[in-house]
């Protein structure tokens, strides 16, 4: 240890005349620390590791002579033999001498420490440490291991060949709008080997802790995946490589392949425990990898607890939007259409659809309302009508391999819950927060989403599924307390559950927002407006949609912005706020204003300008859509509106159509400019509830 760091440790322990009957020695300190050697531990401390290291710091060098520090250490309430438990070096000329004891198993210790003579080997008296007689003077209590398995996206990829960085490298993401280096992560058809060759290959390098862009010193985004989990777990002692391990693997891949990353990682765990038992703890797509694993052993006797936190037991509709449409896997700033290209052959995209078990639990989550639709248009397509939906543009269709390799995945997971072979599982999933359950289809590319309660991402239809039955479960109450998907294993509050679930077991004082009731999720937003009896401020969610050729911005009262940048890249501005982009359809969620005040000019308070551009021509239509909780309270519907007067000199300009939004109790009329030209539109329509209660399947008008 250096002298630099032995100056930033405070003195501990007791002061001792060492070798003050045998030898002419300077007084010192005795010392206790945890592993490194620098951690001190304090007088009646716990460890939860089962190395110590034993030191004494001398007022002054020792000398010429060569001595050797001695250490006895037994259990608490053993009386001392006298036998050295462990010897340092050679101490010559030094201040300070240390000696390392490991193996120590569980309980409460007590030490003395004395000086010996290397060449003749006589010895000085024993002296213990600390002044407090019968009191422990550290206690082992040393941790299972736990493992984290992160979800899709959650884990960095490289390239294999140089170690580069592919996913996700969000510098190049900043300076490459098309994206096109995620190139590197698209797969065969077969979804086995890399579409570009070898020189692509990619391999799993690490857990995804966080995703930080800054430029200039200003920090343009930061998001926490796992790094404030992992820390949760090291502040309290845990050490990684130790009892602490994470899980990464290839999230491209068919979940089954990664079964032998994650077996491999339980035995390197398992090897290192104590008791021989170790606790995991999934996140989304992970939990999914946990379960297939578990349906290929015969005894998951050395698992004392599984964690699945945020699980879509049955896949989730949000695959779909992947799949048919892009998205931004969580990094704002990603081109969303170099998503979809890549996701194309990547089995595990697929193995998020919902599963057949979803379908006949819950409904189909498709519904066609296009020329052609047929019973679509009335009933949400089957689990086999919706492959074939899947498959039907030539231009533009599916993995029809991957579907059929997805419905074999579930078929082989979705009866068996994780409780059926661990003997301690929790669940943990979101809920009350508007998440998408469904799209309805219209012609010219025309989209609506279906929204219900969940996470964010899992709607509880499929997060609820199976791990409700024989494990202990919490609800996140995300719709109150903003936490969404990601959030399930980054905010404080449900990292906070999960440590004491690990720590703790069943008896638990949950964090506020945090139930173990399922029919919280129902009331978090206390007692629903009756019909008729919507009030201003009624809902907890905003959704601005646009659909057709024209995009769509909003601005809160503070300047903030969410949408598409002039360069092209989608900006989260608004604290708490979401942006969806599916072909010519754009939906922007953002937190209900705390205050709506009706009388407040355009832009004041906590009010929205809302702004979609349109093309010179043709219609577009706009929605303002409130959610109280995961349930539509209010809709104000805009029909046909006009993109541009061709007859009139501004006949190449785009149009703007501007909303100043108070809440649903103030001027709900559009402000339309073209050119020159300036207009007011009135809504088309103002639905209230009941309209919404259960699955929405209300037809409207799409643009011509």
């Amino acid at each position: 240890m250096s002298a630099t760091a032995r100056t930033q440790h405070s003195v501990r322990g007791s002061t001792y005349g060492i070798l003050s009957s045998l030898f002419q020695f300077p007084q010192g300190t005795f010392h206790q620390y945890k592993t490194d050697g620098v951690t001190e531990i304090p007088a009646g401390g716990v460890l939860t590791a089962g190395t110590v290291t034993f030191g004494v710091w001398f007022s002054s060098n020792t000398g010429i002579t060569p001595l050797r520090l001695q250490v006895e250490v037994r259990p608490l309430g053993m009386a001392f033999t006298g036998n050295a438990t462990a010897m340092s070096g050679v101490l010559l000329l030094t201040k300070s001498g240390t000696v390392t004891v490991s193996g120590l198993v569980d309980g409460s210790y007590h030490w003395r420490a004395r000086i010996a003579n290397a060449l003749t080997g006589a010895v000085s008296a024993w002296q213990e440490f600390g002044s407090v007689v019968d009191r422990a003077d550290f206690t082992v209590a040393m941790r299972e291991p736990v493992l984290i398995v992160p979800g899709i996206a959650g884990t960095v990829l490289e390239k294999a060949s140089d170690a580069t960085e592919v996913w996700p490298n969000v510098d190049t993401m900043l300076v490459s709008p098309s994206d096109s280096y995620l190139d590197a992560l698209a797969l065969n058809a077969t979804g086995d080997a890399a579409l570009n060759g070898a020189q692509s290959t990619v391999r799993a390098a690490a857990i995804l802790k966080s995703a930080t862009l800054t430029v200039g010193g200003i920090t343009l985004f930061s998001d926490d995946f796992y790094g404030n989990l992992i820390n949760a777990f090291k502040n309290d002692g845990y050490v990684e490589g130790q009892n602490l391990f994470t899980v990464p693997y290839d999230w491209r891949l068919d979940i089954s392949k990664s079964v032998a990353a994650l077996a491999t990682k339980v035995a390197q765990a398992v090897a290192a425990s104590p008791t021989g038992k170790i606790a995991i703890v999934a996140h989304s797509m992970g939990g999914l990898l946990v379960k297939k694993y578990l349906t290929g052993i015969s005894s998951a006797s050395f698992l004392d607890k599984v964690v699945l936190v945020g699980v879509p037991e049955l896949g989730a509709p949000y695959a779909f939007k992947i799949l048919n449409y892009g998205d931004d896997l969580d990094i704002p700033i990603v081109n969303q259409d170099e998503i979809k290209k890549i996701t194309q052959n990547m089995p595990s995209i697929y193995e998020l659809l919902p599963s057949e078990r979803y379908i006949t639990a819950d409904g189909g989550y498709i519904q066609d309302f296009r020329t052609g639709g047929g019973d679509a248009k009335t009933e949400p397509l089957a689990y086999a009508a919706t492959a074939q939906l899947l498959m039907s543009d030539p231009t533009d269709h599916r993995n029809a391999a991957m579907l059929n390799m997805a419905d074999t995945f579930h078929r082989s997971v979705d009866a068996s819950p994780a409780a059926g072979t661990a003997p301690n599982v929790y669940s943990i999933m979101g809920c009350g927060k508007p998440t998408i359950t469904g799209y309805d289809l219209y012609d010219n590319g025309v989209v609506d989403l279906e929204r219900g309660s969940g996470d964010g991402t899992v709607p509880d239809a499929s997060a609820m599924d199976m791990e409700t039955s024989g494990s202990h479960n919490y609800f996140v109450l995300s719709g109150a307390t903003g936490i969404d998907h990601t959030g399930l294993m980054s905010d404080a509050r449900p990292v906070g559950l999960i440590k004491n679930i690990i720590d703790g077991g069943t008896t638990l004082t949950l964090p506020q927002g945090i139930s173990g009731s399922a029919s919280d999720c129902a009331t978090q937003f206390g007692q629903k407006a009756q019909s008729g009896s919507s009030s201003s401020g009624n809902e907890t969610t905003i959704e601005f949609s646009a659909h057709g050729a024209a995009d769509l911005g909003v601005y809160d009262a503070a300047g903030d912005y969410t949408g598409v940048t002039a360069s092209g890249t989608v900006t989260l501005g608004i604290p708490g706020s979401d942006y969806e982009k599916l072909g010519d359809n754009t939906f922007v969620l953002v937190p209900a204003p705390v205050a709506v005040n009706v009388n407040a000019s355009p832009g004041a308070g906590s009010n929205y300008k809302v702004v979609s551009h349109a093309a010179p021509s043709g219609t577009f239509e706009m929605k303002a859509r409130g959610y109280r909780g995961a349930a539509i309270d209010r809709e104000v519907t805009y029909l046909s509106v006009s993109a541009g007067d061709t007859s009139s000199t501004a006949a190449s300009a785009s149009t703007t159509a501007e909303l100043n939004f108070a809440g649903f109790g103030g001027n709900m009329n559009l402000r339309i400019r073209h050119g020159s030209s300036q207009g007011i539109r009135h809504p088309d329509s103002v639905l209230s509830a009941p309209f919404a209660s259960g699955h929405r399947k209300m037809e409207w008008s799409p643009p011509h």
